[in-house]
């Protein structure tokens, strides 16, 4: 394209030849945001710790809002296998979706502990809550369900309309 802008006389011929470059490199941007959403080099490099960090510091940039990050050392030691660590950055992905689309929330938190053996990953907000169904319905919901089910964990969704919400993931046995 840049080449036959170049042996293009008129300019307004050179005009639309800009515009279609630009939008060339909008996709091309989009792509590439696509490709590090679905698998993050972070993710591969630095493990899932170090990925959802990040993931919750862009989440912070582009929403405006306040986000806390609290993993303890002892946690962001342990390394769950690569499938595992794709659900739980897939569920957080969710969650982050959820949170900046329907919370009306100013604070979030991402908080990952171990219970004895039990990883326990919580993501909360400030937010307007809302009643969480006993089964969900939602396909965003079903996903973060069933990618937890496929580790052999659970989730819970704690929320209270006014009051925020909490989607608390639990890995009985997960840490080794």
């Amino acid at each position: 394209m840049n080449w036959l802008r170049r042996q293009l006389p008129a300019p307004a011929l050179q005009t639309k030849l800009d515009d279609m470059l630009a939008i060339a490199g909008q996709a091309m941007g989009a792509v590439r945001r696509i490709l590090t959403d679905l698998r993050p080099g972070v993710l591969d490099h630095l493990g899932l710790w170090a990925a959802l960090e990040a993931l919750l510091t862009e989440f912070q940039q582009r929403s405006g809002l306040s986000c806390h990050y609290d993993c303890p050392a002892q946690v962001e030691q342990c390394r769950l296998g690569r499938e595992a660590e794709i659900a739980l950055y897939r569920i957080v992905q969710e969650v982050l979706t959820n949170i900046s689309r329907h919370a009306q929330a100013r604070d979030v938190s991402l908080r990952a502990r171990t219970i004895g053996r039990d990883l326990l990953l919580e993501v909360s907000d400030d937010g307007r809550g809302m009643i969480a169904p006993s089964q969900p319905t939602s396909f965003g919901l079903l996903g973060m369900q069933e990618r937890a089910r496929a580790l052999g964990g659970e989730l819970e969704i704690d929320s209270t309309q006014g009051a925020g919400t909490t989607v608390r993931v639990t890995l009985r046995g997960a840490i080794a």
